[in-house]
């Protein structure tokens, strides 16, 4: 599996009814989950893979930009790194959404694939984006 932007994301950002910069966005961590790019546009799919474990909740993203990069001809969208402390769980993958408060009408912007499954055992679990790439970048 790789990372993905679902097609709602992609639909709602070409209409200029998305906007990454001011939209409330959230990230929830998956064990098992297999993303559909096309059938999957709410947080609701990817509710039953949704990580439980001690330590474990969604995170709003913080400090989130959307900056032009004109070397590589692409927009980045950058947020901090997230830490949950003493966590004891164990996920594969990460979905970025943005919240409405309420599941079935959350819709999907990304699905981050972890390349294998990570754990944690009561200590810090850690998703550091990198500095280059950032979390997604729209071409």
């Amino acid at each position: 599996m790789s990372n993905i932007v679902y097609n709602i994301a992609k639909e709602k950002l070409s209409e200029g009814l998305l906007d990454l910069s001011t939209a409330d966005l959230w990230l929830m961590l998956t064990f098992g989950y297999v993303p559909s790019v096309d059938g999957d546009s709410f947080v609701i799919a990817a509710t039953p893979y949704e990580v439980t474990g001690d330590g474990y909740s969604r995170v709003k993203l913080t400090n989130i930009s959307l900056a032009r990069d004109t070397v590589n001809n692409r927009m980045v969208l950058r947020a901090d790194d997230i830490t949950w402390n003493q966590a004891n769980f164990q996920a594969d993958g990460a979905v970025i959404f943005v919240d409405t408060g309420n599941d079935a009408t959350s819709m999907l912007i990304t699905f981050l694939d972890f390349d294998g499954s990570k754990r944690s055992q009561y200590t810090p679990f850690i998703i550091q984006w990198s500095a280059a790439e950032g979390i997604l970048n729209i071409r």
